[in-house]
């Protein structure tokens, strides 16, 4: 079947693994009720700031008590006029990132804030602040319940069949797909 103006290239087949690096995010962002109200630009910033607490640890970025903290420009440098792809990952601010203004990165950033999963501490004019990522609530409460029925294995084998090695008897496509696919 010929796929119009799509490089055949680009299309998952059977036995293809999946290998390219990923951004995790809690999934209590997204099912917690408490987090209803936090925007995508805010879960995203989170995501990234969470990928970078791992380089944190590596590093032994520690305060004195003991908490790990990320360091990340919220803008460019002044005076830097190099281009997004011209710039290596590591020298990229959060604003390049996520392709926003420096001053949805701080809206975002409020949000976190807001909602206890950021800290911010200044430390000083001209210097980069430190971020604490915070964890969301419901990662340390003790009552802590999985969801009823939820098994992760199974939903991911239910929704991608084809990733999973079992064979593909009917193919539904989603209504959502359905309505922005048509011309």
């Amino acid at each position: 079947m010929k796929k119009k103006n799509v490089n055949p290239n680009r299309f998952y087949r059977k036995g293809n693994q999946v290998d390219f690096l990923f951004y995790k995010t809690p999934k209590e962002l997204y099912y917690d009720w408490e987090y209803d109200d936090l925007s995508l630009g805010a879960k995203s910033l989170y995501m990234i700031l969470s990928d970078r607490l791992g380089l944190s640890i590596k590093n032994q970025m520690a305060d004195e008590d003991g908490f790990i903290f990320v360091l990340y420009k919220s803008k460019p440098a002044q005076g830097d006029t190099r281009s997004k792809k011209d710039k290596p990952p590591e020298e990229l601010s959060l604003s390049e990132l996520l392709s926003v203004s420096p001053k949805s990165v701080q809206k975002y950033k409020e949000e976190l804030i807001r909602h206890d999963l950021l800290f911010e501490q200044r430390t000083g004019l001209g210097k980069v602040n430190r971020l604490y990522v915070l964890k969301p609530k419901e990662m340390f409460s003790k009552n802590r319940k999985p969801m009823q029925g939820y098994s992760e294995k199974d939903a991911f084998k239910k929704n991608f069949p084809a990733l999973c090695g079992e064979a593909v008897s009917e193919v539904t496509v989603s209504p959502l797909y359905q309505m922005s696919s048509r011309g």
